[in-house]
Protein backbone atom coordinates (compact mmCIF):
# COMPACT_ATOMS: atom_id res chain seq x y z
CA UNK A 1 0.00 0.00 0.00
CA UNK A 2 1.04 3.31 -0.70
CA UNK A 3 1.41 6.45 1.78
CA UNK A 4 0.98 10.20 1.27
CA UNK A 5 3.14 12.11 3.62
CA UNK A 6 2.24 16.56 3.15
CA UNK A 7 5.16 18.86 3.83
CA UNK A 8 3.92 22.70 3.41
CA UNK A 9 6.96 24.83 1.90
CA UNK A 10 7.38 28.33 -0.14
CA UNK A 11 5.94 31.37 0.48
CA UNK A 12 2.68 30.56 -1.05
CA UNK A 13 2.17 27.55 1.41
CA UNK A 14 2.11 25.07 -1.38
CA UNK A 15 1.37 21.26 -0.38
CA UNK A 16 4.58 19.19 -1.64
CA UNK A 17 3.38 15.54 -1.55
CA UNK A 18 5.14 12.53 -0.77
CA UNK A 19 3.86 8.94 -2.40
CA UNK A 20 5.77 6.10 -0.45
CA UNK A 21 5.95 2.54 -0.57
CA UNK A 22 6.80 1.44 2.92
CA UNK A 23 7.89 -2.26 1.45
CA UNK A 24 10.50 -0.45 -0.28
CA UNK A 25 11.11 2.82 1.13
CA UNK A 26 11.18 4.35 -2.40
CA UNK A 27 8.98 7.73 -2.50
CA UNK A 28 8.08 10.18 -5.78
CA UNK A 29 8.20 13.41 -4.45
CA UNK A 30 4.68 15.83 -5.80
CA UNK A 31 5.38 19.42 -6.11
CA UNK A 32 8.26 20.20 -4.60
CA UNK A 33 7.67 24.27 -4.10
CA UNK A 34 10.35 25.65 -2.49
CA UNK A 35 13.03 24.28 0.39
CA UNK A 36 14.98 21.60 -1.26
CA UNK A 37 17.72 21.61 1.35
CA UNK A 38 14.73 20.44 3.77
CA UNK A 39 12.79 18.58 1.32
CA UNK A 40 16.21 16.22 1.31
CA UNK A 41 16.26 16.51 5.24
CA UNK A 42 13.18 14.79 5.74
CA UNK A 43 14.29 12.34 3.00
CA UNK A 44 17.02 11.75 5.14
CA UNK A 45 15.25 11.68 8.43
CA UNK A 46 12.40 8.67 7.29
CA UNK A 47 15.10 6.76 5.07
CA UNK A 48 13.10 7.38 1.90
CA UNK A 49 14.81 6.92 -1.67
CA UNK A 50 13.51 9.37 -4.03
CA UNK A 51 12.89 8.04 -7.35
CA UNK A 52 11.59 10.92 -9.04
CA UNK A 53 10.02 14.81 -8.67
CA UNK A 54 6.47 15.45 -10.82
CA UNK A 55 4.10 18.19 -11.04
CA UNK A 56 0.84 18.79 -10.93
CA UNK A 57 1.23 21.68 -13.33
CA UNK A 58 3.55 24.29 -14.12
CA UNK A 59 3.20 27.12 -12.07
CA UNK A 60 6.52 28.10 -10.30
CA UNK A 61 4.85 27.98 -6.82
CA UNK A 62 4.88 24.40 -7.46
CA UNK A 63 8.03 23.68 -8.93
CA UNK A 64 10.65 25.98 -6.82
CA UNK A 65 12.72 22.77 -5.15
CA UNK A 66 12.26 20.35 -8.32
CA UNK A 67 16.10 21.52 -9.67
CA UNK A 68 17.64 20.86 -6.41
CA UNK A 69 16.35 17.45 -5.82
CA UNK A 70 16.95 16.58 -9.61
CA UNK A 71 20.06 17.37 -9.06
CA UNK A 72 21.10 16.05 -5.80
CA UNK A 73 19.30 12.80 -6.46
CA UNK A 74 20.03 12.21 -10.18
CA UNK A 75 16.42 11.37 -10.76
CA UNK A 76 13.91 11.96 -13.87
CA UNK A 77 11.65 14.65 -13.81
CA UNK A 78 7.78 14.40 -14.92
CA UNK A 79 5.22 17.22 -16.15
CA UNK A 80 2.90 17.26 -18.63
CA UNK A 81 4.22 17.93 -21.85
CA UNK A 82 1.10 20.97 -22.42
CA UNK A 83 3.21 22.62 -18.91
CA UNK A 84 6.37 23.08 -20.87
CA UNK A 85 5.64 26.75 -21.36
CA UNK A 86 5.37 27.90 -18.19
CA UNK A 87 8.50 25.28 -17.08
CA UNK A 88 10.33 27.80 -19.03
CA UNK A 89 9.16 30.43 -17.70
CA UNK A 90 9.37 29.01 -14.01
CA UNK A 91 12.66 31.00 -12.93
CA UNK A 92 11.18 34.55 -14.65
CA UNK A 93 7.84 34.41 -13.04
CA UNK A 94 9.44 33.32 -9.16
CA UNK A 95 11.81 36.39 -9.89
CA UNK A 96 8.62 38.80 -10.43
CA UNK A 97 6.02 37.48 -7.95
CA UNK A 98 8.21 36.14 -4.86
CA UNK A 99 10.77 40.00 -5.60
CA UNK A 100 13.97 37.97 -5.49
CA UNK A 101 16.66 36.86 -7.29
CA UNK A 102 17.87 33.54 -5.69
CA UNK A 103 15.27 31.59 -7.69
CA UNK A 104 16.89 27.94 -9.03
CA UNK A 105 16.82 27.66 -12.58
CA UNK A 106 14.07 25.35 -13.78
CA UNK A 107 13.97 21.85 -13.97
CA UNK A 108 14.81 19.30 -17.13
CA UNK A 109 11.72 17.43 -18.33
CA UNK A 110 12.93 13.86 -18.18
CA UNK A 111 9.50 11.72 -18.69
CA UNK A 112 6.31 13.35 -19.87
CA UNK A 113 3.06 12.57 -18.20
CA UNK A 114 -0.31 11.47 -20.23
CA UNK A 115 -3.19 10.68 -19.54
CA UNK A 116 -3.45 6.99 -18.16
CA UNK A 117 0.44 6.76 -17.74
CA UNK A 118 1.02 4.45 -15.45
CA UNK A 119 3.85 4.73 -12.76
CA UNK A 120 5.76 2.40 -10.18
CA UNK A 121 6.44 2.82 -7.22
CA UNK A 122 7.96 -0.12 -5.05
CA UNK A 123 5.31 -2.95 -6.07
CA UNK A 124 2.51 -0.35 -6.31
CA UNK A 125 1.30 2.25 -9.18
CA UNK A 126 -0.11 5.26 -9.62
CA UNK A 127 -2.40 6.39 -12.67
CA UNK A 128 -2.29 9.52 -14.42
CA UNK A 129 -5.48 12.07 -15.30
CA UNK A 130 -5.16 14.67 -17.12
CA UNK A 131 -7.18 17.60 -15.85
CA UNK A 132 -6.62 20.85 -18.04
CA UNK A 133 -8.32 24.15 -17.11
CA UNK A 134 -6.01 25.63 -14.42
CA UNK A 135 -2.98 24.92 -17.00
CA UNK A 136 -3.30 23.41 -19.54
CA UNK A 137 -0.85 20.46 -18.63
CA UNK A 138 -2.47 20.10 -15.26
CA UNK A 139 -2.61 16.80 -14.06
CA UNK A 140 -3.93 14.90 -10.73
CA UNK A 141 -2.12 12.07 -9.61
CA UNK A 142 -4.71 9.13 -8.71
CA UNK A 143 -3.16 6.29 -5.92
CA UNK A 144 -5.92 3.45 -5.85
CA UNK A 145 -3.94 1.99 -2.84
CA UNK A 146 -4.63 4.96 -0.79
CA UNK A 147 -7.94 5.80 -2.59
CA UNK A 148 -6.44 9.25 -2.96
CA UNK A 149 -5.60 12.08 -5.70
CA UNK A 150 -2.83 14.55 -5.60
CA UNK A 151 -5.57 16.96 -7.90
CA UNK A 152 -2.88 20.41 -7.82
CA UNK A 153 -4.83 23.77 -8.20
CA UNK A 154 -7.69 22.49 -9.65
CA UNK A 155 -10.20 22.73 -6.24
CA UNK A 156 -9.49 23.39 -2.88
CA UNK A 157 -10.96 22.37 0.29
CA UNK A 158 -12.93 25.73 0.79
CA UNK A 159 -14.99 25.15 -2.27
CA UNK A 160 -13.03 27.62 -4.39
CA UNK A 161 -11.00 25.91 -7.72
CA UNK A 162 -7.62 27.56 -9.36
CA UNK A 163 -7.79 30.37 -11.03
CA UNK A 164 -8.43 30.56 -15.14
CA UNK A 165 -8.23 34.05 -15.36
CA UNK A 166 -4.43 33.88 -17.86
CA UNK A 167 -4.89 33.78 -21.61
CA UNK A 168 -4.21 29.69 -21.21
CA UNK A 169 -6.55 28.60 -18.97
CA UNK A 170 -10.07 27.91 -19.11
CA UNK A 171 -13.39 27.79 -16.88
CA UNK A 172 -15.38 24.82 -19.03
CA UNK A 173 -12.33 22.86 -19.32
CA UNK A 174 -11.73 22.51 -15.46
CA UNK A 175 -15.31 22.60 -14.59
CA UNK A 176 -15.02 19.17 -17.05
CA UNK A 177 -12.00 17.86 -15.12
CA UNK A 178 -13.12 18.51 -11.85
CA UNK A 179 -16.27 16.28 -13.08
CA UNK A 180 -13.34 13.52 -13.51
CA UNK A 181 -11.92 13.81 -10.72
CA UNK A 182 -14.52 13.07 -8.01
CA UNK A 183 -16.07 10.51 -10.62
CA UNK A 184 -12.66 8.81 -10.24
CA UNK A 185 -14.12 5.42 -9.00
CA UNK A 186 -11.03 4.42 -6.79
CA UNK A 187 -10.66 7.35 -4.52
CA UNK A 188 -12.02 8.66 -1.71
CA UNK A 189 -9.76 11.74 -0.45
CA UNK A 190 -8.44 14.83 -2.77
CA UNK A 191 -5.22 16.19 -1.49
CA UNK A 192 -5.01 19.50 -3.23
CA UNK A 193 -1.74 22.08 -3.97
CA UNK A 194 -2.99 24.19 -1.09
CA UNK A 195 -4.77 24.05 1.97
CA UNK A 196 -6.64 21.32 3.59
CA UNK A 197 -7.48 17.73 2.12
CA UNK A 198 -11.42 16.67 1.53
CA UNK A 199 -13.58 13.89 0.74
CA UNK A 200 -15.18 13.69 -2.41
CA UNK A 201 -18.41 13.21 -1.03
CA UNK A 202 -17.87 16.83 -0.13
CA UNK A 203 -16.66 17.98 -3.82
CA UNK A 204 -19.08 16.47 -4.99
CA UNK A 205 -21.85 18.26 -2.92
CA UNK A 206 -19.72 21.62 -3.70
CA UNK A 207 -19.36 21.04 -7.07
CA UNK A 208 -22.57 19.55 -7.67
CA UNK A 209 -20.73 16.91 -9.97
Amino acid sequence: MLTIHTLVVGELQTNCYFITDAASHTTLIVDPADAPEYISDVLIREALTPIGVAATHGHFDHLLGAFGLQVTYNIPFYIHADDTFLLNRMQASGKHFLKRQNIDPAPVMTQKLTDGHALRIGKESIRILHTPGHTPGSVAFIVPSAQAALVGDALFADGSVGRTDASYASAPALRDSIERIVRCPDVRTLYPGHGNPLSVDRAAAMFGV
